[in-house]
């Protein structure tokens, strides 16, 4: 669908994508990509995650006025349903801008835990705008209407259907760029994969944590390794507490920390 530009909007939409396009090859693209899409329509929570078929989930971004915990609980650790956006973004769909239930699917926005997970979240509505990098990673750019807000209009869709394709060019010549050869590669993450835990776990105890990192829920991980769903329960426990954690998000924020010192020790 092609949606003009109206003529007293033209000098403003013209300065804001040149200040964009400024900022590409900078560090602070992202908050000037934010500033932009703030001055189209309103949104309470900005966020911009990068999936990976290699590694968890990264929080790259929020915005100054963010819930760091909302991004952090939402799109950084697995739930037991595997993360539905992450199975969604590597599925080689196409890139560009896309509604929260077009991601999520039916079957899960329609479930109990979602609908009480958005309760929760006191979330609104949330537009998502996909960019497939490259080397397996996609980024996701999460726009956020929560608490009073209304949900996006259909002026807000058509300022967005407008803006994505600006958005998606931008951000991945700016990943691109941004890309430094000391960036963690697969084999990297494949290699403080295998190696975490050592020496405190058992071999059973690593299994189940490397499933976990992977995003694999309890009856998942029961299903894969052909044991019973109660036994799984067990050895998440017994790594839990052998690696002094509580959580799953704990789990994923220690072979996070751990990861990155073993490659700074490798550099």
């Amino acid at each position: 669908m092609s949606i003009a530009v109206l003529p007293d909007e033209s000098w403003r939409w013209s300065q804001q994508v040149s200040f964009l396009i400024d900022k590409v090859h900078q560090s602070d693209f992202i908050a000037a990509l934010c500033s932009t899409l703030e001055s189209f329509l309103h949104f309470d929570s900005l966020g911009l995650v990068v999936f990976s078929d290699y590694c968890p989930p990264e929080l790259k971004f929020t915005s100054a006025h963010s819930d760091q915990d909302y991004f952090s609980q939402t799109y950084r650790p697995k739930t037991c349903l595997a993360d539905p956006l992450y199975q969604q973004s590597t599925m080689n769909i196409k890139p560009g801008l896309f509604r929260r239930e077009e991601l999520l699917g039916g079957a899960y926005w329609n479930s109990d835990f979602c609908r009480q997970f958005y309760r929760d979240q006191n979330l609104k509505d949330e537009a998502s705008i996909l960019v497939p990098v490259e080397d397996g990673k996609v980024a996701l750019l999460i726009l956020a209407r929560r608490g009073g807000s209304a949900e996006f209009q259909p002026s807000d869709w058509d300022q967005l259907t407008m803006l994505s394709p600006i958005v998606v060019s931008s951000l991945r010549q700016h990943m691109r760029y941004r890309r430094s050869e000391s960036e963690p590669q697969a084999e990297d993450y494949q290699r403080a994969m295998a190696g975490f835990g050592q020496g405190k776990l058992t071999a059973r105890e690593r299994q189940i944590t490397k499933l976990l990192l992977q995003g694999y829920c309890a009856k998942e991980i029961a299903r894969e390794l052909g044991i019973t769903y109660g036994t799984v329960k067990i050895h998440r426990k017994n790594l839990y507490t052998k690696l002094e954690i509580s959580s799953q998000s704990q789990l994923f924020n220690l072979f996070m920390h751990s990861s990155r010192q073993e490659l700074k020790s490798c550099a």
